[in-house]
């Protein structure tokens, strides 16, 4: 009965109970097999214990040669004699048993019959030598057998037999007792074994019942539990630590039933709200899982693209979204793209769009990528723009051409006093109107200039070129303004020549420009550095750098020096244009190379410059370059 007053035996109760009467089992058969084994084991090792192993070695040693000699009378031995090898088993086995039985000779005649033996062996492994050797034919072979061989096996065989005889007459005298002392040892421990193990089968037959029923019962249902089947209850009737283990599980899963509810019903709101989030924004989202499959398409990315989750970056026709989730997973660092060139450009109801794409690498707690975002902006409206734009400008531009070079024209002809003299004020007017006509009379020009580049119609006229001798050629018009400005200028390049493809003319402007503006932000004292490598291996490119030891440029707006018109705050009237560095990009990018800057606020500024390589281009075609 179950009443208030009933003693229940916990487990620990119920283990110790068990071990403690394990242990007295052992100990118990354990000191009655010492005392058992003492007493017999000293008798029969004074009976015969070294006649024993020594017969059993004789022994060993004649199967090994009986073994061996056996070998040469198999057919394929005929064909493809086995000479003797020291790693043989039949030899190492025999070598083995001949030295435990040169340790432990000791009766009248063994020692001397131990080394007939020995010089036996080595007599039979010198004739089985002679019979195994492939130079001898087989006639020969098989003579020498019959002749050496056997007879030599048989002596072998005999000198064994000798030990073994021996050791079996010393044995005689004392096989009687050994038996009967091994009988009663045996039929002892056997009735110990008998009680031993009939105890323990008890024991573990009631910790069996008493514990690991309940265990297993418990352990199954932790298994359906793992296996996502939260609606398990574990019977509980005990009241032991094991009963009280399974009322905590049964709390566990009720709480854990509870918890999923909550879970799944936050994540289905997050997975809604999410999805209503990114479906209302103009750009394609989708996120891709590492192995390449799509898990979340927004409805501009369904539409537009045909993507749905489920399907696989490499199942898009384009294999522009497996590109970019490639380059997620090996670079940990979100990457947009700038150019409109890299835009991927789609047909929407007869109206072309273009989306710029970015990545976005998602990383977890160990900063390892486990997936990526790409993100396609609608620039549609944004590139029409600039289209608009750049072709106002160009229009622009042409249309002050002609007026501007009349302009320049009459004053030149006026501050050279052509039509008529000028006083100082006059002139002096005159100088800074015609100066700031010439400027203006650049930017038309360079604005010009650009578009002709971005349109196509001023078309690269690129040959392989030295690429040392195109920096030496952009900086020798520059040399005596660093001078004058008491700058250092720097040229770091290989002393192996590196051959480009460019047009001298246009590179000669983009020095021009880069130089130019090293200069101006460069304060005396300082240092200029300009240096060629050769980009990556084999036809890389070649990579160049102007870097300066100026001010630099603040991070917040570094990523807007290529704009055109674009000047850093707090910059003088006489800084530029603003469209150096654009011009620079324009006539890269024509080259087939791409532009970039670094730069660090007080430690100066670094733009980097990569142009295509002129892929097996020779010297000698650098060489009539020249001359040409």
């Amino acid at each position: 009965m179950d009443g208030p007053n009933r003693v229940f035996l916990g487990l620990r109760a119920k283990l110790l109970a068990g071990l403690a009467a394990l242990v007295a089992i052992l100990v118990i058969v354990t000191l009655l097999a010492n005392s058992v084994l003492d007493r017999y084991s000293t008798s029969v090792r004074d009976l015969f214990a070294q006649e024993y192993d020594s017969a059993a070695a004789s022994q060993s040693m004649k199967e090994s040669l009986e073994r061996l000699v056996e070998r040469p009378q198999m057919r394929q031995w005929e064909r493809n004699p086995a000479p003797l090898r020291e790693d043989d088993a039949d030899v190492k086995a025999f070598e083995q048993k001949l030295a435990v039985q040169r340790g432990i000779a000791d009766l009248p005649g063994e020692v001397e019959a131990t080394a007939q033996l020995a010089e036996g062996w080595e007599r039979f492994r010198a004739a089985y030598a002679d019979a195994a050797d492939p130079a001898r034919s087989y006639a020969q072979r098989r003579q020498i057998y019959l002749d050496r061989v056997i007879p030599l096996s048989a002596e072998v065989h005999g000198l064994a037999q000798k030990i073994i005889d021996m050791n079996l007459t010393q044995m005689e005298a004392g096989r009687g007792r050994a038996a009967a002392m091994t009988a009663r040892a045996r039929q002892t421990m056997r009735a110990l074994a008998i009680v031993a193990i009939g105890l323990a089968g008890a024991i573990v037959l009631f910790a069996g019942a008493a514990v690991l029923r309940p265990l297993r019962r418990l352990e199954d249902s932790a298994k359906q539990i793992a296996r996502g089947n939260l609606d398990i209850a574990l019977p509980v009737r005990a009241h032991d630590e094991i009963g009280q283990l399974g009322r905590a599980f049964n709390d566990m899963a009720a709480q854990l039933r509870e918890f999923k509810r909550i879970d799944h019903e936050k994540l289905l709101r997050t997975q809604r709200t999410t999805q209503l989030a990114i479906d209302s924004l103009p750009d394609a989202v989708i996120l891709i899982e590492p192995r390449g499959t799509i898990e979340l398409a927004n409805e501009t990315a369904s539409r537009l693209f045909k993507l749905q989750p489920g399907m696989r970056t490499t199942d898009v026709a384009s294999p522009w979204l497996s590109d970019l989730h490639q380059q997620a997973m090996t670079d940990p660092s979100p990457r947009r793209a700038s150019a409109y060139a890299a835009a991927i450009r789609i047909e929407d109801n007869g109206i072309e769009r273009s989306f710029l794409p970015g990545t976005f690498p998602i990383v977890d707690e160990q900063h390892r990528v486990i997936g990526s975002a790409v993100m396609l902006a609608d620039v549609t409206d944004l590139r029409r723009a600039d289209d608009m734009k750049n072709n106002l400008l160009a229009t622009t531009a042409h249309e002050l051409k002609t007026p501007l070079t009349s302009m320049r024209m009459v004053m030149h002809l006026i501050t050279e006093e052509r039509i008529g003299s000028l006083n100082e004020r006059q002139r002096a007017l005159l100088v800074a109107a015609r100066e700031d006509s010439d400027r203006l009379h650049q930017i038309v020009e360079t604005l010009l200039d650009m578009d002709r580049i971005r349109s196509g119609e001023s078309l690269m006229n690129a040959r392989p070129v030295d690429a040392r001798d195109l920096v030496e050629r952009g900086i020798e018009p520059w040399r005596e303004m660093i001078d004058r400005h008491g700058i250092t200028l720097r040229i770091e390049a290989p002393a192996e020549p590196i051959v480009a493809r460019a047009d001298e003319q246009r590179m000669k402007h983009v020095f021009g420009n880069l130089l130019d503006n090293a200069i101006r932000f460069t304060p005396s004292g300082g240092t200029i550095a300009v240096s060629v490598r050769a980009a990556g291996t084999g036809n890389g490119g070649v990579h160049f750098v102007v870097a300066d030891t100026g001010a630099g440029i603040p991070d917040t707006l570094q990523y807007r020096v290529f704009e055109r018109f674009f000047r850093a705050p707090g910059q003088s009237g006489d800084s530029g244009s603003g469209l150096g560095l654009a011009i620079v990009k324009e006539i890269i990018e024509a080259h087939g190379g791409r532009a970039w800057l670094e730069s660090r606020e007080g430690r100066g500024t670094s733009v980097h410059f990569v142009i295509p390589r002129e892929p097996q281009a020779s010297l000698q075609e650098v060489v009539h370059g020249r001359e040409s």
